[in-house]
């Protein structure tokens, strides 16, 4: 998760770049691989809106995390991707103060 945290703060825009092959986000191949919770915290956090997104398969993460094998994982993910909607709202929020404290 180190790893992850400290490429997304080097290149804060790779967690919205897509593959060339699948047009799929990280947190797709993430979810699809049964990466740990941390990164899959890490890249939920900088990129929220991702768990919306489908790919040319048209899946979303949730789609692939409901399709991994492995009960154990497939809870894991599942409960990490169920934050996505509340970061996407604190994210929307902060905009927004943002926006109103420093017009």
């Amino acid at each position: 998760a180190e790893v992850v945290k400290m490429l997304i703060l080097s290149y804060p825009f790779v967690t919205r770049m897509r593959d060339e092959i699948d047009n799929a986000l990280p947190l797709h191949l993430a979810a699809e691989t049964g990466a740990s919770q941390d990164v899959l915290l890490e890249i939920l956090t900088a990129h929220p809106e991702g768990i919306y997104i489908r790919d040319k398969k048209e899946k979303t993460p949730m789609d692939y995390a409901e399709d991994l094998i492995d009960p154990s994982d497939r809870r894991d993910v599942i409960d990490t991707l169920n934050n996505g909607p509340l970061l996407c709202k604190v994210s929307k929020a902060a905009q927004i103060r943002i926006a109103q404290e420093h017009e």
